[in-house]
Formats: structure tokens, sequence, C-alpha cells
């Protein structure tokens, strides 16, 4: 094969006249066989030479090693006398980008490279690759990419994306039929959302979370388009109400989970751990902003007053609101520290002076897991109770009231004898919550089945059950009633939308400093693999 068809194909702009490998690099040697080119200007054909000059332009690699065309280029007269340019140099549109030192097809690399690993990553696979190149030069060729105009959905998906975690957000739309993105916008108001359907008319379907911007501006768009509300939100409101009606029963959580710490040593008081929790959490700073809350609500003072007489934020006193005493603070993070318990009592008896750094020392080469502060502070409280017999301690980590409430989600048969105890405890101890854990399963099971006749039937029951989280939750359906109803019969969901909001993460922080709203916007909506 003739070395100008292997290197430019059919083309005949194009003669290759010689090749050689110096310091590394392959130089391939060649002459330009077009008859003239057209003036940019006037696009005039003209044949008249100028002058010669050498042009030295980057290929693919060939062999692993870096390949340059060293081009014996030329310059033509403008022939056209009314035309401003009078010398022009020759162009090759089909092979050499213009104003550049590359071929088309590696500009094209560049694109893709950077399109799919940005600036600094796709600088290193070009440098692998044998393509020196920099990451402003892949940045820049994703910004001249004019934004692909995508066919308009019937299906789509919406949901918020942070550019900085409650500060700022934006908007992700998702064609659910093709999961593919096919826009993003700057923020996440009513009017953005309006906005974008109307300049994009034919979708009839949108999923889409509780949020109510969403709701707002879908429905000024226009009234016929069909709003569908994401079960996995659902289920997670009502996880939330769940939760908040666990939290205002603390006491009786707490009392149940003491139940189940010392069911086997009947000489115990139930409530004592908790009357002694509850003498530590009455201490402090937060105790007494507390009880100041709740007695500036019981003279009727505004929470707006009360936020800005004691500092407390207006989400927190709401939640205190509900309280009659102060929840314990929860941990976050689950430790061993209890299967150590029976082995520091010993060590306090023995040696009650004993220093807890070696207490700590000890229980690390038996493989503790968890913080210092934790285990100081645990060493603490077995200080203070050494006297009483508290063996087959469970983790109190475990029994706080998120993750108590996710509990009553689960499938009973899937459940542990000690977690089916823990919930029939806790429904014994509380009627709210033995109603509350009824509607959640009948719930789920509604979703499951997609059975939307039972959907009225439930939130009347609901608002009838007087467990007033729950209550809340079900007045909220009834405000997005249609959505609901069309969430739990069609098939369509924000599932795929919240896959790509994860894609979306990742590519923002891939590109540090440079993830500008425009730069991800292209390279999400205009090369997704």
């Amino acid at each position: 094969m003739p070395y100008d068809e292997l290197m430019f194909g059919e083309s005949e702009m194009f003669q290759v006249i010689n090749a050689e490998k110096k310091d590394g690099k392959v130089l391939i040697y060649v002459n330009s066989k077009q008859p003239g080119s057209n003036c940019p200007e006037c696009n005039d054909l003209s044949s008249r030479i100028h002058s010669y000059y050498t042009r030295k332009i980057m290929d693919l690699p060939m062999v692993g090693s870096q390949t340059w065309l060293i081009l014996n280029a030329r310059k033509f007269y403008c022939l056209n006398v009314s035309c401003v340019r009078k010398v022009f140099a020759e162009r090759f549109p089909e092979h050499v980008v213009t104003r550049k030192t590359v071929t088309k097809r590696v500009n094209e690399k560049f694109l893709k490279i950077a399109s799919l690993m940005g600036g600094n990553g796709g600088v290193r696979i070009c440098q692998l690759m044998n393509l020196p190149t920099s990451s402003s030069t892949l940045i820049r060729l994703i910004h001249q990419q004019p934004l692909e105009q995508n066919t308009v959905p019937k299906v789509l998906g919406i949901d918020d994306w942070a550019f900085k975690k409650g500060s700022r957000y934006g908007t992700i739309i998702v064609d659910l039929e093709k999961r593919k993105i096919i826009d993003l916008l700057p923020d996440r108001e009513t009017h953005s959302v309006e906005q974008w359907l109307k300049a994009h008319p034919g979708v009839e379907i949108v999923s889409r979370d509780r949020y109510g911007n969403f709701a707002n501006g879908v429905k000024n768009a226009s009234p016929h388009i069909k709003h569908v509300a994401d079960r996995w939100h659902l289920l997670k409101n009502l996880g939330d109400a769940m939760q908040k009606a666990l939290d205002r029963n603390v006491i009786i959580l707490k009392a149940a989970r003491q139940r189940k710490k010392t069911q086997a040593h009947s000489e115990i008081q139930p409530l004592s751990g908790v009357e002694n929790e509850n003498e530590i959490i009455d201490k402090g700073v937060i105790a007494k902003k507390f009880y100041l809350v709740k007695q500036m609500l019981l003279e009727g003072n505004s929470i707006k007053k009360i936020a800005r007489d004691t500092g407390v934020t207006r989400i927190t006193i709401r939640k205190w609101k509900s309280f009659d005493v102060l929840p314990p603070k929860r941990s976050p993070t689950m430790t061993n520290m209890h299967l150590y318990d029976e082995l520091v009592r010993e060590m306090l008896v023995e040696n009650p002076t004993i220093e807890t750094k070696a207490i700590l020392k000890k229980i690390k080469e038996m493989g503790y897991n968890g913080s210092v502060t934790m285990c100081y502070e645990n060493i603490r409280k077995l200080r203070e109770r050494k006297t009483k017999n508290t063996e087959h301690q469970l983790s109190t980590v475990f029994w706080v009231p998120p993750k108590a409430s996710n509990l009553f989600y689960l499938n009973r048969r899937g459940l542990s004898q000690s977690e089916k105890m823990f919930i029939d405890t806790l429904c014994a101890e509380s009627k709210e919550i033995k109603r509350a854990a009824k509607l959640i399963r009948q719930f789920k099971s509604m979703l499951k089945k997609k059975d939307c006749s039972m959907l009225s039937v439930w939130i009347n029951n609901a608002i009838s059950s007087n467990v007033k989280e729950i209550k809340g939750f079900a007045k909220g359906l009834l405000s997005d009633f249609e959505a609901i109803e069309n969430g739990v019969k069609l098939p369509w969901s924000n599932g795929p939308v919240e896959g790509m909001v994860n894609k979306l993460k990742i590519i923002k922080r891939q590109m540090y400093g440079r993830a500008s709203f425009e730069l991800l916007r292209k390279r999400l909506v205009n090369h997704q693999t």
C-alpha cells in the first residue's frame, strides 16, 4: 500500500516524500498536491503562488512514538481585486485544523479525552499515548463546542444537585426513556424550570421529588403535564416522620432499650438507666437553652423571636416544641465498646484508682475499634455505676431513633429475634408507635403492589390515627394527591435521575478548580457514555 494512501486514505491533497525517526519521534515529510486554494475572505479559488513555508503538525502516534508531519505548504495571492486580503495561507480542511498544529483526528481524540477525564486527568492520559498537550488546551476544546440540542423527550425526570451543599444548588433534567442527561439549569427556582419547559414543548410526564419549586414550575409551564412523585422520596418522607415520632417518644424508646438490656436481670429497675441519662442530659448549656425555649413557648412567644433571643435555630425550636424532655445526643459512630464493659468493670473493682489510659491500652490490644473520646466517656459512666450489675449490655448507639425507625420498613421475616422483640416492646409501650408501625407497613405494601385504590383510605386512616407526625405527612400527600397517585401506579421514578446526579458529582469533583457551570454542562450533555 502506498504511503500516501496509508496516511491520508483516498485524499489526493498530499504526497509523502520521506520518513525518518529522530530523537524518538517519527518525522514524515509531506508536500501539498492541491492545484490551488480558496481565499478565506472571499472564497475565490487562486493558484498563483506567493511563497512556500514549512508547517509542523502533530499526528496520531505511530509504533508508540510521537508522529509529526513536516508539511511543505504554500501561500497564494488572492486574485479578487475587491478582497481585503491580498495573501493567504493554504488550507487543508479535511485533515488539518485551521490555525492549529494538530490534525483533525488528533483534535477529536483530545476532545474525547477531555470530555471523559477533564484537564489534568486528560493530560496524564495523553502523555501515556505520546500526545503532548496541556490542560488548558483540553479545557478550551470543550468550551469551543456548541451545546448539543437534544430532541425533547416525552418523559422527564428532574432533581436538584449541589454546587456547594447547603449553599447553592442547580437542576438536572434527564430523559427517562433514553436514560440520558438533557440539560442542566444553574438554579432550582420555579421560574427556571417553567421557562425551560416552555422553551421545549412536548413533555408529557415529569417525575420529581416533592420539592415545591419543581411542582410549581411544571404546573405553571403546562397544566397538561402529568406529575409523578418519586416513590423512594415518599418512603423517605414517611421515614422522617416516623423518626420524629420516635424522637418525641424518646423516653419510651430508652425504656424499651433498657428492658432489652436487662431482661435477664429482673432485680434491676428498668428505668433506672433512663433516669441517670436524663440527669446527665439536664446539665449543660444545651439543656439550659432547651428549658429556656420551652418556657418562652409557654409564654406565647413566636419562634422567630425565640430564635433571635436565644440563638437557637428555628428548625431546632420546632423540633424541641414537641419534646417534654431534651433527647440525648446521638453518636453517629457504632463501636464495639460494649464487648469490653465486663472486663473494664473487673479492672475497676480490682484497682479503683487505675488510669483510664491504661484501660484504653488494654482493650485496644484486644480489638477495641472506637475513638479515645468514646472510650473515656464509657469508662467514666462505668466508674459512676460500678456497683450495679450491667452484664450483657448492648450497643446503645444501635437503637437511636433513625436506626430504630428503619426496622419498621423491613419485612418481619428478615428481622432477627432480638429486633422483633425490640419492635414488639416498643409497640407494647406506646399505642402511637404501634399505630404508626401499622401505617408504615400498609404504605410500603401499597407502593410495592402499585395499588393506588387504597391511597385515599390510607390517608384517611393516617389523619385519624392522631400520630401527629404521620398525620402531617398524610395531609402533605393531599396537597399533591395527583402526583402521589401517579407515583404509585405508573412505572416511572427518579431512580435513573439519582444515578445521573452521582455521575455529575464525580465529574464535578474531578474538575478541581475549573468546575464552571458551562464547562460541567457541556461535559455532561455533549459527551455521554
